[in-house]
């Protein structure tokens, strides 16, 4: 019996191993912003074309006001039978104590956090204001074990204990 344990655990790490390594096939298909707070400007939110397989997102704004207490709230959406339903990510954060190095942050955020810090200007501590931006985020080099299907992701950025909205950036994609 435990000749059958290992041999099942070695198959199970090996699969979950080609899961990870495998390249992964997402393709963003529409990405919408809607501001809340008048100090934002320059909002611009894109998908440009890499070629048949893959798209890059740009987000843009320009904050004419510094935020100093930033939370973020992350939420992934799965589509089944023509509705969205929400997935186990649903998540909040601090986004000042986390680039301040003073959060703890669930896994799959701090994941997500790493990935788009690398493609923007998101890199420093509070408070923020000024031009910030996300520029060619990419899924090709994003490794992330979802089944196939098509995705939603909604974070939407709050100052000051979710009682001041500042903007909501919508994706849809879809993995295959």
């Amino acid at each position: 019996m435990q000749f059958v344990h290992i041999s099942i655990m070695t198959v199970f790490i090996i699969s979950l191993a080609y899961v990870c390594t495998k390249p992964l096939s997402f393709r963003m298909l529409k990405i919408e912003c809607v501001p809340y707070d008048p100090a934002l400007t320059n909002i611009s939110c894109s998908i440009r074309n890499h070629g048949t397989a893959q798209n890059a997102a740009d987000v843009e704004c320009f904050m004419g006001r510094p935020l100093n207490d930033i939370l973020i709230h992350m939420a992934v959406w799965k589509k089944l039978n023509g509705n969205f339903i929400l997935t186990p990510i649903n998540m909040t954060i601090n986004a000042c104590q986390y680039l301040s190095k003073n959060a703890r942050v669930p896994f799959h955020a701090n994941l997500i956090m790493k990935w788009v810090q690398s493609f923007s200007n998101i890199n420093h501590t509070c408070p923020y204001s000024g031009h910030i931006f996300v520029r060619n985020l990419r899924t090709d080099n994003f490794r992330m074990i979802i089944p196939d299907g098509e995705y939603r992701m909604d974070v939407k950025l709050y100052e000051k204990s979710f009682s001041h909205p500042i903007i909501l950036v919508r994706g849809f994609g879809k993995r295959i």
